[in-house]
């Protein structure tokens, strides 16, 4: 796989439109995938995915390749229901991942191309999406060839995931990493700097460790 695509998944990441179509109480981010999954055929045509399909469809563009080349790796919270707040656990995204896997897959990329990471721990917590983060994405460079282009899509997910994404993303595939945002006024994704920033930073302590 020559490209892949690494991104949280949060609760902006799944909507229906129009709105009308799903139950009138307001859900949460599990029941909202959960109920979706369990009706996909109802909902389909009405899913929308605005901060993945953005992402794919800027790296289709500017990597001029077909959707069904792109290796999509998805972080999403599914805590331990026994030992988390209910108000918390209803917060976890695992089951928005699996709505967005049969998704894409129904858009062309194979199901081996789209993997589901699953954070167990408090997803807000920085030191657990730090350790998180890190294994997990050890585990992707392992697996991918050494021309691989990478890109970040870190719209979504709690401020914890979206930075160790980040200080990991950079950490673990270096300088040559593409981060993808998307604000709230646009519709399409652009590229930020911020893994080159961070590339240059870390490589300007090395060097001055090194001198001293």
């Amino acid at each position: 796989m020559s490209v892949i695509l690494l991104a949280n998944v949060g609760n902006s990441d799944l909507e229906i439109e129009p709105k009308e179509l799903l139950p009138p109480l307001r859900m949460s981010s599990r029941s909202l995938g959960e109920e979706v999954l369990q009706n996909y055929g109802k909902y389909e045509a009405h899913i929308q995915l605005p901060l993945v399909l953005s992402a794919l469809e800027y790296i289709v563009k500017h990597e001029a390749i077909s959707l069904n080349e792109i290796e999509v790796n998805l972080f999403a919270s599914d805590q331990v229901k026994a030992i988390t707040p209910e108000s918390e656990w209803a917060k976890d995204t695992a089951p928005v991942a699996e709505v967005i896997k049969q998704y894409l897959f129904k858009k062309g990329i194979p199901k081996k191309q789209i993997k589901i990471h699953k954070i167990e721990g408090n997803p807000a917590d920085y030191t657990n999406a730090l350790y998180f983060h890190r294994d997990r994405l050890a585990e992707v460079h392992k697996n991918i060839s050494p021309n691989t282009r990478v890109y970040l899509e870190v719209s979504g997910g709690t401020p914890a995931m979206t930075a160790m994404l980040i200080l990991m993303g950079v950490e673990t595939f270096g300088q040559d990493v593409s981060t993808l945002y998307l604000d709230r006024s646009s519709k399409e994704a652009y590229r930020i700097d911020v893994a080159q920033v961070l590339f240059a930073r870390k490589t300007r302590e090395a060097l001055r460790n090194q001198i001293h």
